[in-house]
């Protein structure tokens, strides 16, 4: 064992610390990855995109033909991955350094989910600090969907008339559970799913009224295994062998209209990769949109086409199946198979307008513009069939 003060241990000791210093200084000599040119202090905040970053970040990428970029927003250091080897490389199998998300103030802070300082303390009637106003809206705003819902489910519990749910069968366990826990678990399950699910749903609609051979298809696949009823989750199991056009629809949904492009993740300390120096604390983006629209992966890529997933037997492409990592097939994309497969089975669709729209609202979650059509029961006996289910 090596004594603190032996000639070994300071030798090694020495040694390690040079081999740290070599490691540090090499890094620091290696070239960050390519991008837009940069100003002096502005780096390329004049450049960056206030709507669709994604296609803006993609854009770049192929003027730089590199699948990893480096931008530089007024000292924020920002690496923008756009294919599946990158992407995989650093945000999943390094995901130990990649995990972490960057800071938002006007989420965290401003609205009330952490405390900081400066920013913070500008009165609200300040010029230019028109976000502070913003942000306390939507900071009663996101109480609200806290407290209301649960609280609103308390005095159903009270009055005997609470309908089950996820927060009503929390609060009547036989093992107590805070209460706070229950509200902020509610909360997070909902907003993290609703308006995903509500925009997943927009797209299919476009697609079906812009497709309806397509919808036929999959309404006559479904008709088969379900017979006349509504089809229920339980169905989904196999759904891939006995629904396969079903599930190449859905697959061909994600991947025609990612509901969310791309998600920031956030490194802390120094990495490399592939000869380019990741700098510290830098914002790390996975670029799905360019992901999916790789027309050498998916030609024709911006068209809607559910057989590109499917061999020419019929059933789904096993090299293709392992593309589902990018959207999120799991247990909610499980529901939005259901819930897809109960809006296909029995209605027809039309549009009021000679074509569907093809406008969206662009944001973190991507989603149609609203647009009018019409859906109305294929038969009477679907008609039936959505009127026992009231």
């Amino acid at each position: 064992m090596l004594h603190l003060s032996s000639p070994s241990f300071l030798l090694v000791a020495g040694m390690l610390v040079g081999l740290l210093h070599l490691s540090r200084r090499r890094r620091n000599r290696l070239p960050l990855p390519p991008g837009p040119p940069k100003l002096p202090l502005l780096g390329n905040l004049l450049d960056m995109p206030v709507s669709s970053e994604w296609e803006t970040y993609w854009r770049w990428s192929k003027e730089c033909n590199s699948d990893i970029i480096h931008l530089d927003a007024a000292g924020t250091s920002i690496v923008v991955l756009s294919s599946i080897a990158a992407t995989t490389d650093l945000l999943d199998k390094r995901s130990t350094l990649y995990s972490d998300r960057p800071r938002l103030p006007m989420l965290n802070e401003l609205m009330g989910w952490d405390f900081n300082f400066v920013l913070l303390y500008i009165p609200r009637w300040v010029p230019g600090a028109g976000f502070k106003r913003i942000a306390h809206e939507w900071r009663k705003l996101s109480i609200a969907l806290v407290n209301q819902p649960f609280d609103e489910t308390k005095r159903q519990l009270a009055t005997g008339d609470a309908p089950p749910s996820f927060t009503s069968s929390l609060l009547t366990a036989t093992t107590p559970i805070e209460h706070e826990v229950i509200k902020n678990a509610a909360a997070t399950t909902y907003s993290a799913g609703a308006d995903t699910t509500v925009a997943v749903l927009g797209k299919f609609m476009l697609a079906m009224l812009a497709n309806p051979e397509a919808q036929r298809r999959a309404q006559s696949e479904i008709d088969v295994v379900c017979g006349g009823r509504l089809p229920g989750f339980e169905m989904f199991k196999e759904s891939d062998t006995t629904m396969p056009f079903v599930s190449a629809i859905i697959r061909e949904l994600f991947r025609w209209q990612p509901t969310v492009p791309f998600v920031p993740h956030f490194i802390e300390t120094e990495d490399e990769y592939r000869g380019f120096r990741i700098p510290a604390q830098s914002i790390v983006v996975g670029n799905i949109w360019a992901i999916l629209q790789d027309e050498e992966r998916y030609p024709d890529a911006k068209s809607f086409v559910p057989d590109r997933w499917l061999l020419p037997s019929g059933a789904l492409n096993p090299e293709m199946h392992s593309d589902t990592w990018q959207f999120g097939f799991g247990f909610r994309t499980s529901c939005l198979r259901g819930a897809i497969s109960c809006v296909v089975v029995p209605v027809d669709n039309h549009c009021f307008d000679p074509e569907p729209p093809n406008e969206f609202v662009e944001g973190l979650i991507r989603q149609p513009v609203p647009f009018k059509c019409s859906i109305k029961p294929r038969s009477v006996e679907a008609e039936m069939t959505i009127r026992e289910t009231e």
